[in-house]
């Protein structure tokens, strides 16, 4: 999953980089904003790491030993625990919203192919059929179709 955006938190950010310099605040931010495109941990590897930020080697190095500290090394990647935090809630709520939108169209289906049903295998009232019911067998819209059908089905109308 890959989203557009995620959430800032400019007080956060501005008191954790205080100390750092206006080249090396911007390279860890560049390398914050790629953590979060790719969802992922950075390479451990000053190469690579200077290519995602868009400049040399000698450019990198020069603000590499403020900004590293930041992330933990492990197993030649570079993590971050707020981002990977980060990462996590937007997956819960991306879940979340998935759930909701499934549920939402089984009902829609499911209330399309109920209103649907009647239509297609029997007329709209049991009058149009000639069948007349006892007030207390009175089949009413909001006893729903599964109700309608026993009722038929007790009657022996329908097989």
């Amino acid at each position: 999953m890959s989203l557009d955006w995620y959430p800032w938190y400019v007080l956060d950010f501005r008191r954790d980089t205080l100390r750092l310099s206006l080249a090396q605040e911007g390279a860890y931010r560049r390398l914050i904003d790629e953590y979060m495109l790719t969802r992922g941990p950075l390479p451990d590897d000053d190469v690579s790491l200077a290519r995602i930020l868009g400049t040399g080697l000698p450019d990198w190095l020069n603000v590499a030993q403020a900004v590293r500290p930041y992330f933990k090394s492990k197993g030649g990647q570079l993590f971050h625990s707020r981002c990977d935090q980060e990462i996590r809630a937007q997956d819960m709520r991306s879940g979340r919203r998935s759930e909701r939108a499934r549920k939402g169209a089984l009902g829609k289906a499911f209330k399309a192919k109920l209103l649907a049903a009647p239509s297609k295998h029997m007329p709209a009232t049991l009058h149009n059929i000639g069948v007349s019911l006892s007030s207390s067998e009175s089949v009413t819209a909001q006893k729903g179709a599964s109700e309608l059908a026993e009722i038929v089905r007790a009657k022996g109308w329908v097989k």
